[in-house]
């Protein structure tokens, strides 16, 4: 079976609405892209897409409190954990 086959968006009738059939290419095109992410993630790093973006998140400046961020930039318990969990260097 090829991705083609698979995918959301080639099961749609000629008589769908033109916004569905770009809905659907979209969310089609989103998931094979997360998916070739989280391939290369795991094979290149041996990590996964969600522990990427925490340590990315840790990684970043911190935000105003304003932004809505997942980390507030008031609460530095995330960022104590992280410097705990990894291992000492030589």
């Amino acid at each position: 079976m090829t991705t083609l086959e698979k995918d959301l968006e080639t099961r749609l009738a000629e008589d769908h609405h033109q916004a569905i059939k770009l809905w659907l290419r979209m969310l089609t095109c989103t998931n094979l892209i997360t998916g070739k992410i989280r391939g290369r993630l795991r094979e290149n790093f041996a990590t996964t897409l969600p522990r990427f973006d925490l340590l990315a998140q840790l990684r970043a400046p911190p935000r105003g409190a304003s932004d809505g961020g997942a980390l507030p930039a008031h609460d530095g318990h995330h960022r104590k954990r992280y410097r705990d969990c990894r291992p000492a260097r030589g």
